[in-house]
């Protein structure tokens, strides 16, 4: 088993659909991109409910990027590795990102990582979000709770990198 929980695939049957998306996003493109996005998972995962949490994942990914960037420029590649048993899907959003910017996604993650009970941690942040206009997290929990997805990050210089896979069985792809 890895970090995630699961049995990964056997690395030498990947097969690797990618989608590699570069540019300078705007809140007005949110929703083509989402549906891009949901149509490329589904050519390649048969289970609806599996695509409807990766759509959420690349959504939130997308927001925070458009919100967050210093830069304005975002990329986002999703790769769906194919295995015998199960595949991992994975998305990532890169970004220039500002010191305080990186410290709020590392702070998020970190404590999502820490939380004895996820989605409870979720509520929490639902709730707290309603009094405040700062970086709460909720974007971040929504991928982790409702995406069923793991989250990790990665800093080079000022590039913010978020990761966020799961696992799908191998009944749920084509």
């Amino acid at each position: 088993m890895d970090e995630f929980g699961a049995d990964p695939p056997d690395r030498d049957s990947y097969r690797t659909p990618t989608l590699a998306i570069q540019f300078q996003p705007h809140p007005g493109l949110l929703t083509q991109t989402r549906e891009f996005v949901r149509s490329f998972c589904g050519t390649f995962v048969r289970d609806p409910d599996a695509v409807y949490r990766l759509t959420i994942a690349a959504h939130e990914l997308l927001e925070n990027s458009i919100k967050y960037s210093s830069d304005g420029t975002t990329n986002m590649t999703i790769e769906c590795h194919t295995g015998e048993r199960k595949s991992r899907i994975s998305i990532r959003a890169e970004n220039r990102a500002t010191p305080e910017r990186v410290r709020a996604v590392r702070d998020a993650i970190e404590t999502l990582r820490d939380a004895d009970d996820p989605f409870q941690l979720y509520c929490d942040l639902i709730k707290a979000s309603v009094d405040r206009n700062a970086h709460s997290g909720l974007g971040l929990a929504r991928i982790c709770v409702e995406a069923a997805c793991a989250l990790d990050y990665r800093v080079t210089g000022d590039q913010l990198a978020i990761f966020a896979e799961t696992y799908v069985d191998h009944g749920g792809l084509e």
